[in-house]
């Protein structure tokens, strides 16, 4: 609600609702350490306000190979390649996300570093 006065002492008002839609934050890391310490040894994504149904992730080798996708949230890689650990090294990624409410769909496209 807004209300406004001039200065003879006039005075109107305007009632408005205002949606605030809910928006889509996404945690991608830029590293993770498959080394089987049972710390960061999985590339995953991390969010609020993420609907599982439109989620999709794929990683490839600097060539452009698709080395792996998942279309379920709750899984990342784990740095294997046909079951082989993959090299120390820079991989590209391509997430797809869609928030919870069927808006705010995303791609976020870039790249994740394999330490040892």
């Amino acid at each position: 609600m807004m209300i406004v006065k001039n200065e003879f002492g006039c005075t109107d008002e305007i009632f408005k609702v205002i949606e605030i839609e809910e928006d889509v934050n996404v945690f991608i890391p830029n590293t993770f350490t498959p080394n089987d310490d049972n710390v960061n040894d999985v590339f995953g994504i991390k969010g609020i306000g993420l609907k599982s149904e439109g989620f999709y992730m794929e990683v490839f080798d600097r060539w452009g190979t698709l080395l792996y996708a998942t279309k379920d949230i709750n899984k990342g890689w784990d740095g294997t390649v046909k079951g082989v650990k993959a090299a120390e090294g820079v991989y590209i990624y391509r997430v797809k996300v869609i928030g919870n409410n069927g808006v705010g769909k995303k791609e976020f496209k870039g790249h994740v570093t394999l330490l040892k």
